[in-house]
């Protein structure tokens, strides 16, 4: 049986998967963010929310990919050409969560752990982080691109088997 997974298991997955869509898709380069950069207490106004559930038999969680909403529009204007409306600022949003967790989700099963993606929920709102209970693993990665913080959040726990 393989050990469970732990935080720093899923530090690499994490920014292989956000770099790789931001640089393919978008062609946009994301730079770490250290977890006590004073930029991150400035992170504040709306930010839209990708959150994708990821269902196994051996692991459950989610991964949050967050962005600010003027970070969006321009993603959004970017790939259509033209102006956003905010409902375009949410499919792109979605989009993005939906490939980097394809991304997660593909790695974790190289690994081992295979599991189902869910629907991308979008939200709007501030700043947000995932809970984590005890016995799961919570992975928080902050990134700067062209000016705009991002953060990207992986919560793994493993199901107690059926006895």
């Amino acid at each position: 049986m393989k050990p469970k997974l732990s935080s720093g298991d899923l530090t690499p997955i994490a920014t292989r998967a956000i770099t790789e869509v931001l640089a393919v898709q978008l062609k946009r380069v994301a730079e770490p963010v250290a977890p006590g950069d004073e930029r991150l207490k400035e992170a504040t106004g709306h930010h839209l929310h990708a959150t994708v559930t990821l269902t196994g038999e051996r692991i459950v969680g989610a991964v949050l990919f967050q962005v600010p909403v003027e970070f969006a529009t321009k993603v959004a204007e970017q790939l259509l050409g033209s102006d956003a409306e905010t409902d375009d600022s949410k499919d792109v949003t979605g989009e993005l969560g939906n490939m980097i967790s394809g991304l997660v989700k593909g790695e974790l099963s190289s690994a081992g752990y295979h599991g189902t993606l869910g629907t991308p929920t979008v939200t709007l709102g501030s700043r947000i982080s995932l809970h984590a209970p005890a016995d799961s693993e919570l992975c928080t990665t902050e990134w700067s691109c062209e000016g705009h913080l991002l953060s990207l959040q992986i919560q793994l726990s493993h199901p107690h088997p059926a006895a």
